[in-house]
């Protein structure tokens, strides 16, 4: 129940492994906690905004601090990698973008397969009414971490991949790929692996899990 309400209240920019929600976008009351979701994932970062629109009071005490010489910021979280077109092929440098934007992919990968893949199922059910309020009930259970759904979510799903195997080989592919980078395996180990996973996803012949595939060796770390 904890974690209904957990996920029901606020909203979430990053898919952590955890049920943490930023209550409101302005941290102000306890110096920035509200922003819940953004500091878990990135724990080590001094400032948890990570919109524009978002405000944090602590992060503004400790650049003041910082500009009066009494304070020195030691990380914050990464800012974004950029999508460099035409670049297909995973190498070094692309393995430290994945992972080290590792939520931004997860996010592109929500946006860019399963809600793809989710919408043309749907439309090819169109008619069958039971179906698509099955499939609808499923919707935002895509995205949300395996361990936090109860267990009417998980027949919920259950169900829906019986009717869809292209919707139930996005989600594992979806599982697949974070299971790469919560591994403790070397830089090596995880470009052999991301590169393994992008050849079996180019082999389901689903577009939009192709299309992911071939960009994600285009990701590319921004200057500081």
């Amino acid at each position: 129940m904890g974690v209904r309400v957990m996920l029901f209240l606020g909203y979430r920019k990053f898919q952590s492994p955890d049920a943490s929600t930023n209550i409101v976008p302005w941290g102000i009351v306890i110096g920035g906690e509200e922003l819940h979701n953004n500091h878990h994932a990135f724990p080590n970062s001094a400032r948890f905004s990570s919109r524009w629109w978002e405000f944090d009071l602590g992060w503004f005490y400790i650049r003041l601090l910082s500009l009066l010489g009494l304070a020195r910021i030691k990380r914050v979280a990464p800012r974004p990698a950029k999508l460099v077109p035409g670049e297909g092929n995973i190498d070094a440098e692309a393995v430290r973008a994945v992972i080290n934007a590792r939520y931004q992919v997860l996010a592109g990968y929500g946006r860019d397969v399963l809600k793809r893949v989710y919408r043309e199922e749907l439309r090819r059910r169109k008619s069958d009414r039971s179906l698509k309020a099955r499939f609808r009930q499923a919707r935002s259970l895509l995205l949300r971490e395996e361990r936090l759904l109860d267990e009417g979510s998980q027949r919920t799903l259950q169900q829906v991949f019986e009717e869809s195997q292209a919707l139930k080989t996005a989600y594992q592919f979806r599982k697949r790929l974070q299971s790469i980078w919560q591994s403790a395996a070397g830089p090596d180990q995880v470009r052999t692996a991301l590169q393994e996973w992008c050849r079996q996803a180019e082999a389901t012949g689903i577009e939009a899990l192709q299309r992911f595939a071939r960009q994600l060796g285009g990701y590319r770390l921004r200057d500081a």
